[in-house]
């Protein structure tokens, strides 16, 4: 019985955690805590830049669109007149 029970001390001493083992892995899910905390941040931080890129390019790409439009208008200006005054107008 003596022997059963050295084995069980020996078992739970080399497969247990002890204190020491607990306050390690705690303070290594703090770290962990924390740094996931930093990186949400750098989340935020990306996302708000994308976003920001995002809404420049379609800002741009509606200014190209009335540009181009734009552009249209004055080339029907520029054929209808080049015909009043009898130009041959070849863009």
């Amino acid at each position: 019985m003596d022997n059963d029970i050295e084995q069980l001390r020996q078992f739970l001493k080399e497969n247990m955690a002890s204190k020491v083992d607990i306050a390690e892995i705690a303070a290594d899910i703090t770290d962990i805590k924390s740094d996931v905390v930093d990186m949400k941040h750098q989340l935020d931080v990306l996302q708000t830049a994308v976003d920001s890129f995002a809404k420049s390019h379609q800002d741009e790409d509606q200014e190209n669109t009335v540009k181009a439009h734009q552009l249209s208008r004055i080339e029907d200006w520029i054929k209808k007149a080049a015909d009043k005054i009898g130009i041959a107008y070849n863009p």
